[in-house]
């Protein structure tokens, strides 16, 4: 199983690295484009996502990383969301 860890670079919620510390992954901890993002979440098969956020999403570098737009490309993944 193919795991993406989506996890903005914040020193705040850098307490939330164990969740994937010992398990293969891929990691976007810095600002991408949402095309990148998408591309990256069809090529995996389990989703990870960890930071601030709210119901509109995960929250990183000024702007919703992870929101409605990317629903479609989240359906039939295994997803593991901390958002605090």
């Amino acid at each position: 199983m193919k795991t993406l860890v989506i996890h903005p670079n914040d020193r705040t919620t850098d307490m939330l690295k164990v969740v994937y510390a010992d398990i293969p992954h891929t990691l976007i901890n810095f600002n991408v484009s949402s095309s990148t993002i998408n591309k990256l979440i069809k090529d995996h098969d389990r989703i990870i996502m960890l930071g601030h956020g709210s119901p509109d999403g995960l929250y990183g570098y000024n702007k919703f990383v992870i929101n409605s737009r990317n629903v479609k490309f989240l359906r039939e993944k295994d997803l593991v969301c901390v958002i605090i």
